[in-house]
């Protein structure tokens, strides 16, 4: 497995998504169609596309925050001092997601390709 940088694996997931439904847009055709219906293949894909996906992919994250978490709290301090409570507000927000996201990816990992 390649390393991707975060626009590539969007793009990579997006391409996935895309194929994915294309196939279960033609897998419903053959589904109706009597010369492919009765193919063991047909029927078990079907039973998949059911529940919106036939092709499986996994993806490992890892999350680069440093530099965006010093920024944060570099720009909340500032605020705090400019009694800038919109800046502040808004810095605090983004550092808990930012938080939420490094726990979710594993945090132990601070950089990327």
């Amino acid at each position: 497995m390649s390393k991707k940088s975060t626009s590539e694996a969007l793009v990579l997931l997006g391409n996935i998504s895309l194929l994915n439904e294309d196939i279960i847009s033609f897998l419903n055709g053959c589904y109706t169609d009597d010369r492919y219906c009765d193919l063991d293949s047909v029927g078990s894909l079907a039973m998949d596309a059911r529940g919106g996906t036939v092709l499986q992919a996994s993806v490992e994250a890892a999350l680069d925050w440093k530099d965006a978490g010093a920024f944060l709290q570099e720009i909340q301090h500032e605020a705090t001092k400019n009694k800038d409570f919109g800046a502040i507000w808004k810095s605090s927000h983004l550092l808990k997601r930012l938080l939420s996201l490094t726990k979710e990816t594993g945090g132990e990992k601070a950089g990327t390709e």
